[in-house]
């Protein structure tokens, strides 16, 4: 668990962007928006895909508000196979003014889909 897979920088409404998949999920991670801690010690993301969106400022101090939707499709080994979506919006801002409990983060995801 733990393994990320980031996606190659990409141009979407004038704002650059990236995608990180964790198909294996993931506990926390040091420096990462909401895996640093922002759901809590005891939350376990272990067992379920993540996938989250990522903003890459280009200068100090900009931030974009947006809306998107995420979509996991479901390759599960047991039972029904089902394909998972969440739409969100929020503020996406540099690293150095995120605050998640204000709205603010510099990328933001779920954990949503188990892996078997």
């Amino acid at each position: 668990p733990g393994i990320g897979v980031e996606s190659a920088p990409f141009e979407l409404g004038g704002h650059r962007w990236q995608t990180l998949v964790y198909p294996a999920g993931q506990q926390r991670i040091a420096g990462f928006g909401p895996a640093s801690g922002f759901l809590g010690p005891s939350h376990s993301r272990r067992g379920r895909v993540g996938v989250y969106l990522r903003f890459l400022p280009e200068e100090e101090g900009q931030y974009v508000d947006a809306q998107f939707a995420l979509t996991v499709k479901g390759h599960q080994q047991a039972g029904p196979r089902f394909d998972v979506s969440f739409e969100c919006g929020m503020r996406f801002c540099e690293a150095a003014r995120e605050e998640p409990s204000d709205g603010r983060a510099r990328d933001w995801g779920a954990h949503v889909l188990p892996r078997e």
